[in-house]
């Protein structure tokens, strides 16, 4: 092998290790208001792959914290907190980086709060990062802020038709799915015997361009 290729490769290297990383710095150095008050001990720990459990837990409440996905291809993550005291309810925290054209990333934040089947987005936000800068927040960049079941529906759905479509579905971003972000309906309607007439898909997907996100059409897709 040419010497200089082989010392280049060997110069890349770190710069791809590093790169690999770097949502695993990001999840650290998040203010703790969007990590469910995770301070950066716990965080660490669950990057680790420990559980975390809260100080303040009893034989009444018991949370766990755990690290349920880190994809360094992606630079994605996901943790999870739920109870092992029976509760039912749940978080879902994702954090995604993109490269832009500017020599700086995109960081997507996503909060899924859910009980049962039901789940709600309780939180979209997407940051500009730079090493001088750190952390800036910044605009959606043509992700969807306000979501609900209006983004699957026909505009002339009547009302109640709507409001019946509310009560057997739920709405949420996936910052993990395939190689873009995607907006998803969960529906259960065939238990309430629900027309579907005025459905339009299940799916939207957004494409990262290295500058923005580029919505795409609706689409079914289980």
């Amino acid at each position: 092998m040419n010497k200089k290729l082989l010392l280049f490769l060997i110069l890349l290297l770190p710069v791809k290790l590093l790169s690999a990383q770097d949502i695993k710095d990001i999840f650290k150095i998040l203010p703790a208001t969007y990590t469910e008050d995770l301070n950066v001990a716990a965080k660490d720990s669950l990057l680790k792959g420990k559980d975390f459990y809260p100080a303040n837990n009893d034989s009444n409440q018991i949370v766990v914290y755990r690290l349920e996905k880190l994809d360094s291809n992606k630079n994605f993550l996901r943790v999870e907190m739920s109870f092992e005291s029976g509760q039912a309810g749940y978080v879902i925290i994702e954090l995604r980086s993109f490269k832009t054209t500017k020599e700086n990333w995109i960081i997507v934040l996503s909060k899924v709060d859910g009980t049962h089947n039901m789940f709600n987005q309780n939180t979209l936000v997407v940051f500009s990062y730079n090493k001088p800068s750190g952390l800036t927040k910044t605009n959606l960049l043509g992700l969807i802020q306000n979501v609900s079941i209006r983004n699957f529906i026909k505009p002339n759905t009547p009302t109640s038709m709507i409001k019946k479509y509310k009560s057997y579905s739920s709405v949420s971003y996936e910052l993990g799915y395939l190689g873009n972000i995607t907006l998803r309906l969960a529906e259960d309607f065939d238990l309430a015997h629900l027309d579907k007439k005025w459905l339009l898909g299940t799916s939207i997907e957004f494409i990262w361009n290295s500058n923005r996100f580029v919505k795409q059409k609706l689409t079914f897709k289980d």
